[in-house]
């Protein structure tokens, strides 16, 4: 029995207990968060009792749970985890795991050094439908791949008279002391899904990133584009992420053979499909964060600490943060 402790009680913490339940062998044992009345009634929604929610991160160190999944805010990410693992607690945590490659490099060896598991969640790397698209690749169905387009975004504009107003309140998405910002956000979908389709092609090796995009009126970047060109020209991606526009959501992978779609990349349902050469693939599936709990508790049933089939390993993470921050660097400088 894998014992969970719950960092956090927003939405994403929500949709991540709703799928434990369906898990063998998973059971919560501690909720934590500093909002008292947010607490209370995730725990009555979720049917958890009262005994075990707390409201001082520092109080669940003394427990005894085998792994803890981070749900908050992405300012707080780097505490909690080098919280738990000077604790020797492991650790599951969300996008984005650090908000730079300072913090990354500094709690690495804070991992390292107190021999824990330590994962990112990045919930698609583990839903079948990846697999299906390096399979697909793998089996030369679209030839050799040389471009990726993909556009991820949604918009947050509030309305006025039939107007979408400039963004100017300030939230977890759009307040820069919060990790805000598109690329803080949801930039590491685009850019891991990049590195992992360039080492198919053993081609991984980043050689130039050119970006564009507009810092909006509360500091931080609402639309933000990048073209990543890999070793020798041999794979380039354009991709897009925005806080201030609806995407459409498509990742669109070019071969010498023809094209894969994938209509849902990000957060594949029950029910997906890719679109090979423009013939529809129709596939079944289970809830989306189901997966990645179960890799999680076979590489801590396993022992191990470094993700290393499923997943980001710790060279991907780093690369990804590397990648990010050169991002966010051109697209401040540039406004």
């Amino acid at each position: 029995m894998i014992k969970w402790a719950i960092f956090g009680a927003g939405n994403i913490s929500n949709s991540f207990v709703k799928n434990i339940k369906q898990v063998e062998n998973s059971k919560i044992v501690a909720v934590v968060s500093k909002d008292k009345e947010k607490i209370k009634k995730f725990c009555r929604v979720n049917n958890i009792s009262n005994e075990i929610c707390y409201s001082n991160y520092s109080e669940l160190m003394h427990l005894n749970f085998d792994v803890a999944y981070i749900g908050l805010i992405n300012s707080l990410h780097e505490e909690v985890i080098n919280l738990l693992a000077k604790n020797r607690k492991n650790i599951l945590t969300e996008k984005p795991a650090f908000l730079n490659i300072g913090d990354f490099n500094k709690t690495l060896e804070v991992v390292k050094k107190n021999k824990i598991f330590f994962m990112e969640s990045m919930m698609y790397l583990h839903h079948p439908q990846f697999n299906k698209i390096v399979e697909i690749i793998s089996n030369n169905e679209i030839g050799k791949i040389y471009k990726l387009e993909y556009k991820l975004g949604f918009d947050i504009r509030r309305k006025f008279l039939g107007f979408k107003k400039k963004i100017k309140f300030l939230s977890r998405l759009t307040d820069k002391k919060l990790g805000g910002g598109a690329i803080n956000d949801i930039g590491c979908y685009p850019i891991s899904f990049s590195n992992k389709l360039a080492n198919i092609n053993e081609k991984n090796n980043i050689e130039k990133i050119k970006s564009y995009g507009k810092i909006g009126l509360t500091g931080v970047d609402e639309f933000a584009n990048a073209i990543l060109t890999y070793q020798n020209n041999s794979f380039v991606s354009d991709i897009t992420v925005s806080i201030n526009k609806k995407q459409d959501g498509l990742a669109i992978i070019t071969g010498t053979k023809g094209k894969l779609i994938i209509p849902n990349l990000i957060t594949p349902g029950k029910n997906y499909s890719l679109i090979v050469n423009e013939k529809e693939h129709n596939f079944f599936g289970n809830d989306l964060y189901t997966y990645i709990i179960r890799d999680t508790q076979n590489y801590i049933d396993n022992r191990i600490n470094e993700p290393n089939k499923s997943g980001l390993n710790w060279n991907e993470m780093k690369l990804n943060c590397e990648m990010i921050d050169l991002w966010k660097s051109q697209i401040y400088k540039s406004n």
